[in-house]
Formats: structure tokens, sequence, C-alpha cells
């Protein structure tokens, strides 16, 4: 499912970051399904509200690869850039008050 998103972007030297990306964004996505104990499909579909390890992988893939939020939505299911920046700010509201 990642592959299709993000790692066929652009030709030439942005190729091996693109690859790089890639390859850090699905170890993320499986730690973090592993972590919560579910599976990574039920992560990167769409409509899986108040998902607490779908808000922790988007948190990562946001916090530490660089993407866009447009990009990440694709990511998860071809969710709104809004809705990836809310699922983020609800792990971090969850992470504050715990």
């Amino acid at each position: 499912m990642v592959e299709k998103s993000i790692c066929l972007h652009g030709a030439g030297p942005q190729d091996r970051v693109a690859h790089v990306r890639c390859q850090a964004l699905k170890v993320d996505i499986k730690e973090v399904a592993a972590a919560f104990g579910v599976d990574e499909d039920m992560i990167e579909g769409k409509g899986q509200r108040n998902n607490m390890a779908r808000n922790a992988a988007i948190y990562f893939v946001q916090r530490y690869t660089g993407l866009k939020n447009e990009e990440i939505g694709e990511i998860f299911g071809g969710i709104h850039y809004s809705a990836v920046s809310k699922a983020s700010w609800r792990l971090q509201q969850e992470m504050a008050n715990n």
C-alpha cells in the first residue's frame, strides 16, 4: 500500500530520497501496528475513526518523514490533509493528558 503512494516519486537525485523515506515509512507503520497489536490494513485504511494506532502512525509519519499532509493523507487511504493534522493533534493531546 505504501509503495504506490510514496515510493514512485520523480526521477533523478530525488529517487534516493524518496526510496529512503519509503523504507522508513514502511518500518514505522509496521512497528506501530505491532506495538498496538493491530493489522497494518487497519492503520492504512480510510474510515478508521478514533483509532489510536492509526493516529500514532500518522503522527510519526508526519513528524519524521518531512512529507506534506496531503502526501500523508494519500498514504492513509486518501484522507484530507486537515484530517492528517487533526489525527496528529489528537495523539498529542492524548499524550499530554496521560
